[in-house]
Parts: structure tokens; C-alpha cells; sequence
């Protein structure tokens, strides 16, 4: 109908009236494609809203692991840290044998961190961390998981550098344990351990190692923190955590290394 009126007005050669019918026809397609436009905008900034507060969620479950495992470290490289100095100077006497002996063993472990990761994957499938306009969140996501695949790769180094066999070192003696999950426990006799200097000088390089992976994995809890505090901030909302230093026996915390 619209396109019978213009074609009278030519026919007519009404151009002030087929100008104005130009326009309207212009202005209904402009004014039509902004709505849309605008409809868009909107359902895509509410989708981003929902990716934001999974986001944060998740983060907040990043966190809580890793401060568990921060904490859980922190007191078992203190006591590494404890009993190689007392092994070192040759002076055992203040050390409970049987914690000594899950001190040396574990440092050869290097256990992986596995922090929940599916709906950052499943947003950025989406392609909706480039929608989010926050530059600081935006910044903060892509500090975390660089950390995390940092930190994974100093994992496997370490991992791959380490061929001490503690089960083999003086003083050691291997038995049958059914509630551990090798079945086996090393305990070491102290005093015969600390007269072998090789040993020593190896204990002291496999500590420098976990308190290095140790600063890094530090390192990976304060970005998450960092990110989870961003995306609480977006949200309107906290960045909840839990204390779990109260559930690890008290013991001297190791100090970071030069």
C-alpha cells in the first residue's frame, strides 16, 4: 500500500510528498532495527549477568580448595622444614619421629590441584567473557587460569626432576600398612639418618623444591582470591572463605624461599 502511494506521488510528481514518504519508510526500518538492536543488547547483557554470578559462584569453590591445600602445605612444609634442620645440625631430640617420617616422605610428592573449572569453560564456550565491559574482571579471570597453567606446569617439572626413592635412604625401614593408600609406610631411624651427609644434602634440595612449589602455589591462591574478590564486586556481592588454618596442627610455617 505504502509502495502504490509512492508511486502516485510520482506519477503526480508530488516530490515534497515523495520525500516525506521516503522518510517514513527510512525512519520505520531505522526505528524497527534499533529495537532489535536493542532487544539484543538487553537479552545479552542479562546473559552476561548470569554468567557473572556462576562465575563468582565458582570462584568461590576455586578458592575454598585451594586455601585448603594452602593450609594443609603450609604446615607440611614447616615440618619438613623443621625436621631437616634438626637432621642437618645433628641434633634430633626435640623431633617426633613418626611426623619426621611423613615429613620426608612426602617430599617427593607433588600432589595435583585440580580447582573446579567447568563453568568457566562452559562461559568462555560461549564467548561470554568478551562480553563481559569490566576490564578488571576480565583481567583477573585471565591472571588466575595463566596462574593455574603456570603453576601445572611447575608441577610436572618438579615432578619429572624428582628421583629420590626416601624408602632407600639410611635409617629407613618399609612396612605393610593397610589404611594407607600404597599400603606402604616408611618410618626412619633419626639418629642413623642424620649421620649420612649425601642424605642430607639431598633432603635439603628436595625442601628447596616444595617450599619453591609451595610460594607458587601461594601465588595461585592469591589470584583466585583476586578474581573471586572482582566477580563478588561485580555481582554485588562478598567473596566468601573459609579459616581452615584452625584444622591444621599447629607447627612452625616455613619461610619463602631467596
Amino acid at each position: 500500500m505504502l509502495l502504490r502511494r509512492v508511486m502516485e506521488h510520482v506519477n503526480e510528481q508530488n516530490w515534497f510528498a515523495v520525500v516525506l514518504d521516503f522518510f517514513i519508510v527510512v525512519s520505520g526500518v531505522f526505528l524497527a532495527f534499533q529495537l532489535a538492536t536493542w532487544a539484543e543488547e538487553r537479552e545479552t547483557g542479562q546473559r552476561v549477568d548470569v554468567a557473572l554470578a556462576r562465575l563468582h559462584e565458582e570462584s568461590e569453590q576455586i578458592v575454598r580448595a585451594l586455601d585448603a591445600q594452602t593450609a594443609a602445605f603450609s604446615y607440611l612444609t614447616g615440618l619438613q622444614d623443621r625436621t631437616i634442620g634438626a637432621l642437618s645440625i645433628g641434633d634430633v631430640s626435640g623431633i617426633d619421629e613418626a611426623t619426621a617420617s611423613r615429613g620426608i616422605s612426602s617430599l617427593i610428592f607433588y600432589p595435583a590441584v585440580t580447582p573446579p573449572r567447568t563453568i568457566y569453560v562452559e562461559v568462555s564456550a560461549m564467548g561470554m567473557l568478551t562480553r563481559i565491559e569490566d576490564a578488571d574482571v576480565r583481567a583477573s579471570i585471565a591472571a588466575y587460569y595463566e596462574t593455574l597453567a603456570f603453576y601445572q606446569g611447575q608441577l610436572d617439572y618438579f615432578r619429572a626432576g624428582t628421583t629420590a626413592n626416601p624408602a632407600e635412604y639410611p635409617g629407613a625401614e618399609v612396612s605393610y600398612d593397610p589404611e594407607a593408600e600404597s599400603r606402604m609406610t616408611v618410618r626412619f631411624d633419626l639418629e642413623t639418618l642424620a649421620q649420612s651427609e649425601d642424605t642430607i644434602v639431598e633432603l635439603i634440595g628436595l625442601l628447596r623444591n616444595q617450599l619453591t612449589i609451595h610460594h607458587e602455589r601461594q601465588i595461585l591462591r592469591d589470584t583466585a582470591v583476586a578474581m573471586c574478590e572482582a566477580l563478588a564486586n561485580a555481582v554485588a556481592d562478598t567473596c566468601e572463605r573459609e579459616d581452615f588454618s584452625a584444622r591444621i596442627p599447629p607447627g612452625p610455617r616455613p619461610q619463602q624461599p631467596g
